[in-house]
C-alpha cells in the first residue's frame, strides 16, 4: 500500500513562524494545477504499480484555492487509481476558508478528513502569527465539518510560541478538547532559518521560551491527552478511537509514497526524490516529456538509522523481529546500545519492541541519535 501527497503551495498570507516552501501572490494558481495534472500524467506508471490508500492535500493552504482546483486533481488521479481502495483522503485547512458550500463539496471529491490548521485559541496571538482566522472561526469550522458528514478532524497547536503564556496554553489544550475530535497534531515552535520569527529572533525583538518552558507545556499536554482517553502514538500526535493519521503513519513505518507538486517528496523503498522548491523551477521541470527529478540513493546504513529513528517516535516501537533485515553489525551495535538505554528507564521492551516510555519523549532525539549507526 501506497500514500500520494499533493502540494499546494498558494496562501493568502504567510504566518510569522513558516518556512515551508509557499506563495502568496496567486496569479500562477492555473498554471500550477495545469503543471501538477502533467506531472501526475507523466508519472502515472508509479501509481499503476500500486495500491494507493491514503491521499493527503497540504500546503501552503490547500482550501485558499478555488474547489474546481481540487476537483481537477481528483480527477486526474482517477484515471490511474481505484477511489474505492482510498481509506483516508486528507485535504489542510484554514478555518476562515470553511464555509457552508465548502465542506458539501469537498466530501463530494471523496474527502474524508479535514486537518485544521489552528495553533491557537487566543485571538491576540493569532494576529501575532499573521493567522487569518479568528478562535470563533475554529469553532465554527469543525461544526460545519461535522455536521457535513466529516467526523474524522484533524486539530494543529503550537506549544513554546513566547506570546502563549502558560494560561494561554492550558486554556489552548482545554479548548481543543472542548471542540470533542479525535485527532490533535502538536509541535513546539521552530526558529527556522528564512522565516519571518527567525529574523525577529536575530534582532532582539523576541526572546525564545527556555527549553525547561517548553517543556513544561509539552507535559501539560500529554497529560491532559492522557486523562483526556487520547492515544499518545506519535512524539507529537495523539488519537483517540483509533482515528491515526493513516497517512503520516506510513512515512513513519517507511511505506512507500509518491509526492506531487513544487517541493514535494517521494520515497520508492529504495530511494527519495523530489521535486524543485520554487514555481520556475516547477513549470519547467514539468516541460520535458519524461520525469527527472533530484534524486539520493539510501544506504544501508540510511535505512537502518531511519527505521530506528522513525520507530522510536511512535508507541509502536522498533519491532525487534524486523532488525533481522539489516546488517548483522548495525543490530549488534543496536542490541548493545539498547540494552544500556533499558537500564537507564530511557527505553522499555514491550511485545518484541523496543519503545521510549511517554516520560521520556521529551529527550527523544539524544535517545534516538545515541542508538544510530555511524
Amino acid at each position: 500500500m501506497s500514500g500520494i501527497y499533493i502540494h499546494i503551495p498558494f496562501c493568502k498570507s504567510k504566518c510569522l513562524y513558516c518556512n515551508f516552501f509557499s506563495v502568496t501572490n496567486m496569479n500562477n494558481v492555473e498554471k500550477y494545477f495545469d503543471t501538477l495534472i502533467l506531472e501526475i500524467n507523466q508519472r502515472r506508471n508509479e501509481l499503476l504499480s500500486e495500491k494507493v490508500k491514503t491521499i493527503y492535500i497540504g500546503g501552503g493552504t490547500p482550501s485558499c484555492v478555488d474547489i474546481k482546483y481540487i476537483e481537477k486533481i481528483c480527477s486526474e488521479l482517477a484515471r490511474h487509481i481505484d477511489f474505492n481502495e482510498i481509506e483516508e483522503f486528507t485535504i489542510e485547512c484554514n478555518p476562515d476558508d470553511v464555509n457552508e458550500n465548502y465542506v458539501p463539496e469537498i466530501k463530494r471529491l471523496g474527502i474524508n478528513r479535514v486537518s485544521f490548521g489552528v495553533q491557537t485559541f487566543n485571538d491576540d496571538v493569532l494576529k501575532v502569527m499573521n493567522r487569518r482566522h479568528s478562535s470563533s472561526q475554529i469553532r465554527k469550522a469543525v461544526e460545519l465539518s461535522k455536521n457535513a458528514g466529516i467526523e474524522n478532524i484533524s486539530v494543529d497547536l503550537i506549544y513554546g510560541f513566547p506570546s502563549i503564556e502558560w494560561n494561554n496554553w492550558k486554556n489552548d489544550v482545554e479548548e481543543f478538547l472542548k471542540l470533542d475530535v479525535d485527532h490533535l497534531s502538536s509541535y513546539c515552535l521552530q526558529y527556522e532559518k528564512g522565516s519571518r520569527i527567525w529574523k525577529n529572533l536575530e534582532s532582539g525583538k523576541i526572546t525564545p521560551k527556555s527549553d525547561e518552558v517548553c517543556n513544561e507545556e509539552y507535559d501539560y499536554l500529554t497529560a491532559r491527552m492522557r486523562e483526556s482517553g487520547y492515544e499518545h502514538y506519535e512524539i507529537s500526535n495523539f488519537a483517540r478511537n483509533g482515528k491515526y493519521s493513516q497517512h503520516n503513519s506510513a512515512y513513519w513505518f517507511g511505506i512507500k509514497y509518491f509526492g506531487y507538486g513544487a517541493a514535494a517528496h517521494s520515497y520508492d523503498g529504495e530511494s527519495r526524490y523530489w521535486n524543485s522548491s520554487s514555481l520556475a523551477g516547477y513549470f519547467a521541470q514539468f516541460k520535458k516529456q519524461k520525469f527527472e527529478s533530484e534524486a539520493e540513493k539510501l544506504s544501508d546504513k540510511d535505512k537502518f538509522n531511519e527505521f530506528i529513528m522513525l520507530g522510536l517516535r511512535t508507541m509502536w516501537g522498533v519491532d525487534e523481529n524486523k532488525l533481522s533485515l539489516f546488517p548483522e553489525r548495525f543490530v549488534k551495535n543496536f542490541i548493545r546500545e539498547v540494552e544500556v538505554k533499558i537500564k537507564f528507564g530511557e527505553i522499555v521492551k514491550k511485545n518484541n519492541s523496543f519503545v521510549i516510555p511517554e516520560d521520556k519523549m521529551i529527550i527523544s532525539d539524544k535517545i534516538i541519535s545515541d542508538l544510530f549507526v555511524d
